[in-house]
């Protein structure tokens, strides 16, 4: 009902997807229909650089990748991106997935190494890695500095990326967005 409200498009990256009820994957259909992306995030959600650490990539795509898409398939969902569990990646690995997905996303918090703020827009330049600023409690960041970041948007043509892992009402440090907060993104989005 957000999205509808204020006419947003999300993607939603989908992991264990063989462990969605059927009204699970409905629910997804419908967010397909209103023209959101279902995307991938992973069969089981490997740290993809800790199991390359003693796996090849190869292995990696065979029990992370390809069965995550079958299946998605299998519903009637192409996944078009992929976005990496837990943020790790490297480029061996952004190199190969590229084969498979249009776009990957990384996550650019606020106190990590990547400190390039602007991987956190899309600029319409072909790139095929990009980032995403998160509004989840855990990265802290306050609503201000998605508006600025809108704005920059908005002055420069570009898309600003975000991300969140479970909208619900909360004020722990966890991986939860707020509603209201994720109302404020947006509705400043649609206005502006």
């Amino acid at each position: 009902p957000l999205f509808q409200k204020y006419g947003a498009k999300a993607t939603f990256f989908v992991t264990t997807f063989d462990q969605l009820t059927p009204n699970q994957v409905s629910e997804l259909k419908t967010l397909q229909g209103m023209g959101c992306e279902i995307a991938c995030h992973g069969y089981r959600h490997l740290d993809a650089v800790s199991y390359t650490a003693t796996h090849t990539i190869a292995d990696y795509v065979s029990v992370e990748i390809t069965p995550a898409i079958n299946l998605m398939k299998a519903q009637g969902m192409n996944p078009p991106d992929f976005a990496w569990p837990y943020g790790s990646y490297n480029d061996a690995l952004n190199t190969a997935l590229e084969a498979y997905f249009g776009h990957l996303r990384i996550v650019t918090f606020s106190d990590a190494a990547v400190k390039d703020e602007d991987m956190n827009y899309y600029k319409w330049d072909g790139a095929r890695v990009t980032g995403g600023m998160e509004t989840d409690n855990n990265d802290g960041r306050p609503v201000s500095q998605f508006t600025a970041g809108l704005d920059k948007a908005k002055a420069n043509g570009w898309v600003l990326i975000t991300l969140s892992h479970d909208t619900k009402e909360s004020t722990s440090n966890t991986y939860i967005t707020p509603p209201s907060k994720l109302e404020q993104i947006i509705k400043y989005a649609h206005d502006n």
